[in-house]
């Protein structure tokens, strides 16, 4: 049995926001570790409503990251480096974004003014950011839920049903970032 979160459609609903809702057509992504399922499935989803939306996917636009904070610095400091900037970054998670805004911090870049970033995981501090961070809700609880209420069930019947492969639906949350 597998209960995960929706981490294609969540990107993919992200990208597809900065693009339509916010007109941005140089985006760049901050990838989460190649091996990690939850980064495979984040970068498809962005690079999906990228082709979508025929927006160009500028090859030193997509950055390798770790989902840590460092790796987030690390990589908008390279981004920003460029000659050809991107006008908003999607991090893979919320933990990259924050090492965005330390970098921007410290290069005294204003979000969203210079650049527009946003993450995903709406981790609890993500709301009080300057600004705050416009993210992809992860749902969590739901998830913990959802797994107990599939177990209970198994626990209770013995006729070796089907095993559910359930994804629990994200949310944007859209705040001041971009």
């Amino acid at each position: 049995d597998t209960v995960s979160i929706d981490n294609y459609q969540g990107a993919f609903n992200e990208t597809e926001y900065l693009n339509k809702k916010k007109g941005f057509t140089k985006i760049a992504h901050i990838t989460g570790p190649i091996e990690n399922d939850d980064a495979f499935l984040r970068k498809k989803g962005f690079n999906d409503a990228c082709k979508m939306n025929g927006i160009s996917i500028n090859k030193n636009f997509i950055v390798e990251g770790d989902f840590t904070r460092e790796s987030g610095y690390q990589s908008f400091i390279n981004l920003y480096a460029s000659e050809n900037r991107p006008q908003a970054i999607f991090a893979a998670n919320d933990m990259m974004a924050l090492g965005c805004y330390d970098a921007a911090n410290y290069l005294n870049i204003q979000i969203p003014k210079d650049i527009a970033l946003v993450g995903f995981d709406d981790i609890f501090i993500s709301q009080y950011l300057s600004p705050p961070l416009t993210t992809v809700r992860v749902q969590i609880e739901e998830v913990g839920r959802t797994a107990a209420k599939i177990l209970i069930n198994q626990l209770n019947e013995t006729n070796g049903k089907a095993h559910p492969l359930v994804k629990v639906p994200t949310e944007l949350i859209i705040r001041g970032s971009c």
